[in-house]
């Protein structure tokens, strides 16, 4: 619901609205392309592919990390 805080009143029913369209609409679409994925390129290489996206996320929360403790102490 932060979403819907930032904006006025009347504001709030479309923000909430194209927030739940771009969710939804985004989970949809990566069903409906998995199974192609999985055709084409099986799942190894599915696999594979997802090891770049992993070790920007695990780098990203670790930077986080050392940035909340410095500025912590």
């Amino acid at each position: 619901a932060l979403v819907t805080e930032t904006y006025f009143p009347s504001e709030r029913a479309k923000v909430q609205a194209a927030n739940d369209f771009l969710v939804f609409g985004t989970v949809a679409l990566a069903s409906l392309s998995s199974g192609v994925l999985l055709q084409v390129f099986g799942w190894a290489s599915v696999n594979i592919a997802l090891f770049p996206m992993v070790g920007v996320a695990l780098i990203l929360i670790a930077w986080l990390a050392v940035k909340e403790r410095a500025g912590a102490g």
